[in-house]
């Protein structure tokens, strides 16, 4: 989720030259991903819990994975933007439940445990990125 959201960072340099982008267009998008999240968190709880977790996490992921691979095949810089923002709206689905969903799988003794585990390997995540 991490490495969704925040992976345009990493590509802005390459994409300024291929885009021909000024800096205010580098700004947007760095940011246009969680402007997508903004846009959908209160869908997406509200869908977990009308339609299941596992169902919501299912396909913000596959729809996640769909517009990723679009957003590598983007041929100029408003189609990529497009295309980020669906990937910052989708990913926000898997985001919001994942934490519920894997404290739906234990125990009041060992909930806080594993909702700490995955909070350190979103953490971790930041950091294998670069």
């Amino acid at each position: 989720m991490v490495c969704e959201l925040y992976g345009t960072s990493y590509l802005l340099p390459a994409a300024q030259c291929d885009f021909d982008m000024t800096t205010q267009e580098k700004g947007l998008l760095g940011s246009i991903a969680l402007i997508g999240v903004i846009c959908s968190s209160q869908l997406w709880g509200y869908l977990a819990d009308r339609f299941g977790r596992k169902n919501i996490l299912v396909l913000t992921l596959a729809m996640d994975a769909l517009c990723g691979i679009v957003s590598s095949l983007a041929p100029d810089y408003y189609s990529f933007l497009v295309v980020r923002f669906f990937c910052g709206f989708f990913i926000c689905g898997a985001s919001a439940v994942v934490y519920v969903y894997i404290g739906e799988f234990h125990g009041e003794d060992r909930r806080a445990k594993f909702i700490i585990l995955l909070s350190v390997v979103v953490s971790l995540s930041s950091i294998v990125q670069p």
